[in-house]
């Protein structure tokens, strides 16, 4: 098994658990996570750096998101991919990202419920 399907398998295995809502204490209350992790696909510049963990902290510190999701940026066009729990996430993850110092755009056509 090479790194990358070890890489995908993991993220896929992450995003089930997610999904499947497990408690893992007795009578520990289930909360809100949302994972986000910065798509290193690309090059970036600082800025471009800078701006892509500004959109990961403020998606992080959202208590109402749920999932795991990649986030990546060129020149200010901010993608987002991954799963959520909601389609009204995705609204919500587009109107903290928009609002940012910086974005120009804000894709979440691979953002998946």
């Amino acid at each position: 098994m090479n790194y990358f399907s070890l890489k995908a398998g993991l993220v896929i295995l992450a995003a089930m658990l997610l999904n499947s809502h497990i408690v893992f204490a007795a009578g520990a209350e289930a909360k809100k996570t949302l994972f986000v992790v910065q798509d290193s696909q690309f090059s970036v510049t600082g800025s471009d750096e800078q701006l892509s963990q500004s959109v990961i902290q403020q998606l992080q510190s959202d208590a109402k998101l749920a999932g795991y999701v990649q986030v990546s940026n060129r020149n200010g066009a901010i993608s987002i991919s991954g799963t959520v729990a909601s389609v009204s996430m995705i609204y919500r993850i587009v109107e903290i990202t928009k609002d940012l110092p910086g974005v120009q755009r804000v894709d979440v056509s691979q953002l998946d419920t």
